[in-house]
């Protein structure tokens, strides 16, 4: 079985632009941080609380007190505390959880401009898939991990504020590809590129990657003409977009 997962781990990505058949294989950009469902919060925050070993402590001590012939004292004063902590820590787990699944929906929901099929379209940012161009405004917030292809800017530069990453506030530099940096809308929609990087990893400052804009008909890599590219290429889901106009990027992660 773990052989079996070894040789089906994703080692590579390879991305196709507009070709959403070749790309159906990744998931798609729905958020979800939270921690229970209706059907497992019991039994998963139960587990939770009794991993404090206070709290089985005291669970064992309220089992004895269940014996009249072990101790005299009545089981209702550790049961009736103990059940209270237990219910006030769920109901406190609970309504994070939901604070979360409300904050997940209203991102998943936000509305994002897409190319495809050479015409823009409006979805919801759940809806974005790997190899979609999306298409970002000034101050918008990046819907997903994105590679840059083309900016207002001539030069292909814009700027991205990470604060909601780091808690920086400065406007951290941008770059195109020399090779997208002057790509019209349209030839975007024409786009077929084939882009190589890393699968999903917790390195969100390094990205080591490579893209073909003019691939051959060659199933074989080796015969692409490929342009490195480097996390200066990339801006990540959840910063934002300063100082530049707009911006085309390329959905990677």
């Amino acid at each position: 079985m773990f052989e079996f997962l070894r040789k089906n781990a994703e080692t590579t990505r390879v991305i196709h632009t507009n070709d959403p058949v070749r790309n159906e294989r990744y998931p798609n950009n729905k958020i979800t941080n939270t921690k229970y469902t209706w059907w497992n919060f019991i039994p998963k925050n139960l587990l939770e609380q009794f991993r404090s070993f206070m709290n089985i402590y005291f669970l064992m001590i309220g089992f004895l007190q269940l014996s009249s012939t072990l101790t005299p004292v009545n089981p209702a004063s550790t049961w009736g505390g103990l059940i209270f902590i237990f219910s006030v820590s769920a109901i406190k787990a609970g309504f994070d959880d939901y604070n979360r699944a409300v904050r997940d929906r209203k991102a998943n929901n936000r509305p994002v401009i897409v190319l495809r099929e050479g015409r823009r379209e409006h979805v919801r940012s759940m809806d974005i898939v790997v190899g979609d161009i999306v298409f970002v405004q000034n101050n918008d917030e990046i819907p997903c991990d994105l590679l840059i292809l083309t900016t207002s800017d001539p030069e292909g530069m814009c700027y991205i504020q990470t604060a909601n990453l780091d808690g920086e506030t400065d406007y951290k530099p941008r770059q195109a590809p020399r090779e997208s940096m002057h790509m019209t809308e349209a030839e975007l929609g024409r786009l077929k590129a084939v882009v190589e990087c890393a699968p999903p990893n917790k390195d969100v400052y390094i990205f080591d990657s490579r893209i073909s804009l003019q691939p051959s008909s060659a199933d074989n890599s080796s015969e692409f003409n490929w342009t490195s590219l480097s996390s200066k290429n990339t801006v990540l889901q959840a910063t934002h977009l300063r100082n530049t106009e707009w911006m085309y990027g390329l959905s990677v992660y």
